[in-house]
């Protein structure tokens, strides 16, 4: 073939083949289409950048209100200052911030240690102020406030009731306290193992207070463990909430010269009982007190120096001096209470107002009861300022008991913890 033949047919060959390309590029791109800047990101990611992240929510604030039946007036007013100790725990979990938004209002309401004022001022917590929780004080009260905290359908919780029937059999009812009959066995444990008296002929006398469920327990657990250790009862006398004579009860005392006189009151009344006991002569070798004594400056108000060296029974409590929040409660408290210490009631209230922030801290709606009656009966256990607390499947957790005396008008702990009889049943 000639070679210039050659050359044309190859020339038409290349010359049909860029034209089938300059097709294909005219059919896959927009030839006028403005050129991309090489630093912006491929459609997919600019697409994804553009697109707004939503904010966390925020959560709503909420509120517990807590109430708090409790004497402001009258003469067990000085109970009064345990409001001072609740308020305390609740700065201090506030402070933490592990409740989050949730915030607790403290509502105290006076029963004037008087079951109807008590009853009245539950009714008025629950229903007007709309308080799912509310604490109490005083067996008398609690025992009365019970039935009523079921029909309402509120919480019901005290950190001071020591009535062991307090808390059993209601699913509305919580505590955290001594139970009562322990009182007893510290005073007889004292004098057996602490004083090494012998009890078997001890003489032995009580005054009481009536119509105190509390005491009533005390009494009944004394007298058996008198016929366990012989101690001979010489002499039992009662009075009323605020009498202020007792010259007639003293006088019976006297005469029967025991060794041991044991006064069982909450109020102002033992001070004068202290001070007729003087007055008349009654000098026994122990002065005793089932609790009530401790934090009781009436007591030592009204006798003034009559009062030291008494001793008392009360809840017990863990060495604190190392503790922080220990030191942080004492110093609020004191502050709301002219320089007073707190004493060992008011480190249970304290601890008590920590267990329902525990129920908060487990996700309890603060607005609901029945939330918070479920979420408390899950609590298990509480490190407080008195000590560790354990809660039973009833919602009751003991506290140990100890021994304290007044010393140069102030209340001593003697012994931090001391033994019941449990054998002695």
């Amino acid at each position: 073939m000639h070679l210039g033949l050659v050359r044309s047919r190859l020339l038409l060959a290349f010359a049909a083949l860029a034209s089938v390309a300059l097709v294909a590029a005219a059919c896959g791109a927009d030839p006028t289409a403005t050129p991309r800047p090489t630093n912006t990101p491929p459609p997919a990611m600019a697409e994804a950048t553009a697109t707004p992240v939503p904010p966390t929510p925020t959560p709503e604030p909420q509120e517990l209100k807590l109430g708090f039946t409790v004497p402001l007036s009258g003469s067990y007013a000085r109970w009064g200052r345990l409001v001072s100790a609740m308020q305390c725990a609740i700065d201090e979990i506030h402070a933490s911030g592990e409740l989050g938004s949730t915030t607790i209002e403290l509502l105290p309401e006076d029963s004037k240690a008087d079951q109807a004022e008590g009853v009245s001022g539950l009714r008025k917590l629950a229903t007007v102020n709309d308080a799912p929780v509310i604490m109490t004080i005083f067996t008398g009260i609690g025992l009365a406030q019970k039935p009523v905290a079921e029909e309402l359908g509120v919480v019901l919780f005290s950190s001071g009731i020591q009535n062991p029937a307090f808390a059993a059999d209601n699913p509305w009812v919580f505590r955290n306290a001594l139970n009562t009959i322990w009182n007893a066995d510290a005073l007889v444990r004292y004098l057996k193992d602490e004083a090494n008296e012998n009890l078997d002929g001890l003489r032995y006398a009580y005054i009481k207070e009536e119509g105190n469920d509390s005491i009533d327990l005390q009494v009944t657990r004394l007298k058996r463990l008198a016929e366990e250790f012989g101690i001979d009862i010489v002499a039992e006398e009662t009075f009323q909430k605020d009498d202020v004579s007792f010259d007639t009860q003293v006088t019976k005392i006297r005469r029967a010269d025991p060794d041991v006189v044991q006064v069982m009151s909450l109020g102002k009344e033992m001070g004068l009982i202290i001070n007729t006991m003087a007055q008349q002569g009654v000098n026994p070798k122990y002065r005793l007190s089932g609790g009530g004594a401790e934090g009781n400056t009436e007591l030592i108000r009204v006798s003034g120096e009559a009062a030291n060296g008494i001793l008392y029974s009360a809840p017990g409590s863990a060495d604190t001096s190392a503790d922080p929040r220990a030191q942080r409660f004492t110093e609020c408290y004191s502050a709301q209470q002219g320089g007073n210490t707190p004493d060992t009631y008011d480190a249970s209230f304290y601890d008590g107002t920590l267990a329902i922030a525990e129920a908060l801290k487990m996700g309890a709606d603060p607005t609901d009861a029945v939330s918070m009656r479920d979420t408390l009966a899950q609590v298990r256990s509480v490190d407080g300022v008195s000590g560790r607390w354990d809660y039973d499947d009833g919602g009751d957790a003991w506290a140990p008991v100890s021994i304290g005396q007044v010393q140069n008008g102030k209340f001593v702990k003697v012994i931090p913890q001391i033994e019941p009889f449990n054998d002695i049943r």
